[in-house]
């Protein structure tokens, strides 16, 4: 569990805000307010075309399963929670 913990923290620390400063407070803080276990956080890496339409960008996101592992929650690199995939898709604040 532990290893597990440095390695969240670590990923973390790579997270920005829209400012462009480090955000892992307020990830961190998201990931707990719904439960999360570190033992349990998974990544992805979404990818997107910026809105100069002109080249990629890319942000961790955090799948935070529900107590009863059957669904999960979304926290983006900013700290904002998203209830499933739609919802990251229609209210992400995506930079670029």
């Amino acid at each position: 569990m532990a290893a597990a913990m440095v390695l969240l923290f670590l990923a973390l620390g790579g997270c920005t805000s829209s400012s462009g400063a480090p955000a892992p407070d307020k990830v961190r803080a998201a990931v707990e307010s719904l439960g999360g276990n570190p033992d349990q956080l998974y990544q992805e890496l979404v990818v997107f075309k910026t809105v100069d339409v002109k080249s990629y960008d890319s942000q961790l996101i955090y799948l935070v399963p529900s107590k009863d592992g059957k669904d999960f929650q979304i926290v983006d690199a900013h700290g904002e929670i998203y209830r499933d995939y739609g919802d990251f898709i229609r209210n992400n604040r995506l930079t670029g």
